[in-house]
């Protein structure tokens, strides 16, 4: 445990901004929807394979970002040194002022 009164810390901070999806909030029920619309024996029949592929693809895209929620996260890449013990103790020193 790191024990310390006092952290001034200056550092250049590059925040990488990450999109996390909520799947146990999706609307599973629309996407069974969906799937059902999409005839399958034509689309396997009459095409091939990468192209059945790419349309697969590309409904479970646009189910995904249509009927997911998004949470948005920034992340902070640019400090491998900067851990999750140090973080505690700038945020206790903080809460003491």
């Amino acid at each position: 445990m790191i024990t310390c009164t006092d952290f001034n810390v200056f550092c250049k901070v590059h925040i990488k901004r990450v999109t996390l999806y909520k799947y146990k909030e999706a609307d599973y029920n629309e996407l069974q929807r969906k799937l059902d619309n999409v005839d399958w024996d034509g689309l396997i029949e009459n095409s091939s394979v990468n192209y059945a592929w790419n349309k697969i693809i590309k409904l479970l895209i646009n189910f995904r970002d249509n009927h997911i929620p998004k949470l948005h996260r920034n992340i902070n890449t640019s400090s491998p040194w900067f851990t999750n013990a140090i973080r505690r103790v700038i945020k206790k020193r903080n809460k003491k002022n």
